[in-house]
């Protein structure tokens, strides 16, 4: 499940330094990918 995850959100480095080079994108899709399944949940509750 978490490399499944990590390929959606574009987390998949062959090296550190590409990957740190990467750090900001990818936390920034990784906090929209969070409140987008937080919404679908909470619509998905009421």
């Amino acid at each position: 499940m978490k490399d499944t995850l990590n390929i959606a959100v574009g987390n998949c480095f062959r090296k550190r330094k590409e990957a740190l080079s990467h750090k900001d994108a990818i936390m920034k899709r990784i906090e929209k990918a969070t409140k987008l399944l937080e919404k679908l949940r909470d619509e998905r509750d009421e």
